[in-house]
């Protein structure tokens, strides 16, 4: 393949504009605690009169931990999406370095972003920063709330450790390690996912055999949280039976991040919906995926969910089992279940004003292939300008069970390509591409600075990128470019799917490939 065809994207931020604006943020964030957890803006649920008022201090602190993790799941999802093959960053004000993951470094502009508010520390902010202070809230709860109201229920408790499980999660995702105490040494990825565990097992032992609806939604979560956890340690049998848990229990569920235009809203859709500058703009074969946070009742409403859990994870969790197996037949059940169920959830139409200015696809003609050795795809870009798009806020796939069943007789290698297409098209946007390809993010530049354990050089100080990852930003990389109006053909420069299926001993948690 000649290379040279594939023409540099423009960066829109100048080096000097990107200094100020990191001194600027360095001196906004500056006097904060990492993980303080009364570091809250709601005076109703401060440390003090959370302490002083015991009594129904619960339900107050739900509600901070509830707004904190809509925060952090929204700033997850908007860093780490850039640094996938997903969307690129094209003309936002976000660190332009989160495209070329090598260059990523915990004195990274955007990695150090503070505050409270969606503007602020919402879509553009530290993810590590706001998953910590959730993490923090929650331990700040279980220790000093809990133990002094006498109003707290069980279910409660469970929700509490739920969120404090879903952020280690999260974090045990993004980062190689990382302290989940104030000042402490780091841990591994996998020494904070068996704290995870261990908080939603205890999560489920709090719920019981209760029926309510509410607390067999929290049982259903930890039962779907701990298949994802032991998926990432590797464990099949645990991982396999919470998966078939979920699917026998509730085979549609879903668990979105909350927002209210009123209070606080998922800012990663102000960059990929209401978009004013062309901000963060998807892969081209992918396009059809995009926007994805719409509202399909209010669309002009910013408070669509984020999915952080869903049924669809439990079939692919059991289709890479098998596939680790070579059982390549139970393999395709599992993933023409999750591409049918993807296919199910709701959609609708939104009028979506991006003119693309010439820097991507803009008519719905368009074919793309996914590299110069593949195929020319139809159907993969909408046409916007003020025209209706399909939305598809859950999840969707233009793969359907009969793509996966023509997999039969095919290699494992196919097999393999289809169920990690199945995961960037299912989890698009939802900030788990990423860490399918390997990568992880350095913990943030004042952690380093206050934390003598997280010294320069120290293990999860610098980003991880496998050797498999392309140089630079080519994993955005795509011919024409820029694009002109009578462009009809569009080429990748990687299928990052073929790349994942030809390592996929390296990829995959699990053994036997």
């Amino acid at each position: 393949m000649n290379k040279s065809l594939f023409t540099s994207k423009r960066r829109m931020i100048g080096t000097s504009l990107a200094t100020f604006l990191g001194g600027m943020s360095l001196l906004v964030i500056a006097g904060c605690s990492l993980i303080n957890p009364a570091d809250v803006k709601n005076p109703q649920i401060t440390q003090t009169s959370l302490e002083e008022n015991a009594t129904g201090g619960a339900t107050g602190l739900l509600s901070g931990i509830r707004r904190r993790f809509a925060f952090a799941v929204s700033c997850n999802s908007s860093i780490t999406e850039l640094v996938s093959d997903n969307y690129d960053n094209t003309t936002s004000f976000v660190s332009a370095e989160l495209d070329s993951p090598r260059l990523i470094s915990s004195q990274d502009l955007t990695l150090n972003s503070g505050g409270t508010t969606p503007g602020n520390g919402g879509g553009q902010g530290s993810n590590y920063l706001q998953l910590q202070r959730t993490h923090a809230l929650c331990v700040f709860g279980i220790n000093s709330v809990i133990p002094a109201d006498a109003q707290v229920t069980p279910a409660q408790i469970a929700e509490i450790r739920w969120h404090k499980g879903m952020a280690l999660l999260m974090l045990s995702e993004s980062y190689s390690v990382f302290p989940i105490e104030e000042g402490g040494k780091g841990v591994t990825a996998s020494d904070a996912r068996k704290v995870a565990i261990q908080d939603f097992m205890t999560a489920l032992g709090l719920i019981g055999t209760s029926t309510v609806a509410a607390h067999v939604a929290i049982a259903n979560g930890c039962r779907l949280a701990l298949a994802r956890l032991y998926r990432m340690e590797g464990d099949k049998t645990n991982a396999a039976q919470f998966a078939r848990d979920v699917i026998a229990r509730s085979p549609n569920y879903v668990n979105g991040s909350l927002y209210d235009v009123a209070q606080w809203v998922n800012d990663f859709g102000a960059y990929v919906v209401f978009r004013t500058d062309n901000n963060y703009q998807p892969n081209p074969r992918l396009d059809f995926l995009d926007p994805k946070f719409v509202n399909l009742t209010t669309p002009a409403n910013n408070d669509a969910s984020i999915s952080v859990l869903k049924a669809e994870e439990a079939h692919l969790i059991l289709a890479e089992i098998a596939l680790s197996n070579n059982n390549l037949s139970e393999a395709r059940q599992s993933m023409a279940a999750a591409a049918t169920l993807a296919r199910t959830r709701p959609s609708g139409t939104y009028t979506d004003r991006d003119n693309r200015r010439g820097n991507r696809p803009v008519l719905a003609t368009v074919t793309v292939r996914a590299d110069a050795n593949s195929p020319y795809v139809a159907n993969l870009v909408q046409r916007r300008n003020n025209a209706p798009v399909t939305a598809y806020p859950i999840s969707f796939t233009n793969q359907t069970a009969d793509s996966v069943n023509a997999l039969d007789g095919k290699s494992l290698s196919d097999h393999v390509y289809m169920l990690y297409l199945l995961r960037q098209h299912i989890f698009f946007g939802e900030g788990r591409r990423m860490t399918d390809l390997g990568i992880r993010l350095p913990v943030m530049q004042r952690q380093i600075e206050n934390n003598v354990n997280m010294a320069v050089g120290q293990p999860g100080t610098a980003v991880v990128v496998p050797d498999y990852i392309p140089a630079g930003d080519e994993m955005d990389r795509f011919s024409p470019f820029p694009v002109v109006a009578t462009t009809t053909q569009v080429t990748l420069l990687w299928d990052m799917n073929k790349v994942i299926a030809a390592n996929i001993k390296k990829v995959s948690p699990f053994s036997g490939f």
